[in-house]
C-alpha cells in the first residue's frame, strides 16, 4: 500500500472488532466509514470521498436468507484507492466469489487498477439481481395462484412478504442508481476517465431493471 505500486484487494467476510483495527492501523480509514463496516446495522447506498480513497456502499441479494417469499439486501462495503481495493460484507457473497475466481483464473481482473476491480465486483453483484427479481415474478404468480382458488391467512401472509421484497429490492435499485450516475460522470478522482464508460454501463442495467421492477 505504501510503495503505491501494484494492486493489492483485501476481502474481508463477516467482519470483526479486529478487522476494523486493521482497516485502521495499516490503511488508515476514516473511523466513521470502519464503523460502517463493523456495525450489523443496514446502511444506505453512498459513496463518500476521502480525498486519497472513495468508500462505497451497494446492496445486493442476500442469498443465505432462507426465509420463504423474502428477499433480503446484503452490504458490499468498497474502499478504493489509487492502488488497493479492500471489499467488506458480512455475508457470503456469489459477486465476490465469482471475481476472486476470476483473479485466480487469470491475471486481468488485478491488472487494470483498482477503479476497474470495484466495477467488476459491483457489476457481478448487480447482475445476481435480476435473476432474483425473475424468481420473485414465478412465485408472485404461484401465490397468486393459490388467492384466486383459497384466502387461507397463510396466502395473504405470502404476498405480504412479496410486496415487501418488492418494495426493498426498488429502493435498493433507486438508491443505488444516483451512486453509479455519480461514479459514472468523472465527479471523484480515484475512478480515471478510461473507467468511466464501465461504471455508466452498471448504471444503465439498474435503470432496465427498475424499468422491469415497476412493471
Amino acid at each position: 500500500v505504501r510503495s503505491g505500486k501494484g494492486l493489492l484487494w483485501v476481502d474481508i467476510c463477516e467482519t470483526t472488532e479486529a478487522d476494523g483495527v486493521l482497516l485502521s492501523n495499516v490503511f488508515g480509514f476514516h473511523k466513521l466509514a470502519i464503523e460502517d463496516c463493523v456495525e450489523t446495522a443496514i446502511h444506505p447506498p453512498k459513496v463518500d470521498d476521502f480525498g486519497s480513497y472513495l468508500f462505497i456502499i451497494v446492496h445486493g441479494i442476500n442469498h443465505a436468507s432462507d426465509i420463504e417469499h423474502v428477499v433480503e439486501t446484503a452490504e458490499l462495503a468498497l474502499f478504493v484507492g489509487a492502488n488497493y481495493l479492500v471489499s467488506n460484507h458480512n455475508f457470503p457473497l456469489y459477486s465476490v466469489e465469482a471475481i476472486r475466481q476470476m483473479a485466480h483464473a487469470g491475471p486481468r481482473p488485478l491488472t487494470r487498477g483498482a477503479d476497474f476491480l470495484a466495477y467488476l465486483l459491483i457489476d457481478a453483484l448487480v447482475d445476481n439481481i435480476l435473476p432474483t427479481i425473475d424468481r420473485m415474478s414465478d412465485v408472485a404468480e404461484a401465490v397468486e395462484e393459490q388467492a384466486l382458488a383459497s384466502s387461507h391467512p397463510a396466502t395473504l401472509q405470502s404476498i405480504q412478504r412479496l410486496k415487501r421484497s418488492v418494495r426493498r429490492i426498488h429502493r435498493t435499485i433507486v438508491s443505488q442508481r444516483e451512486i453509479l450516475n455519480r461514479l459514472s460522470r468523472g465527479e471523484f478522482p480515484v475512478i480515471r476517465q478510461q473507467t468511466l464508460v464501465y461504471y455508466r454501463d452498471i448504471y444503465d442495467h439498474l435503470v432496465r431493471i427498475e424499468d422491469l421492477n415497476m412493471n
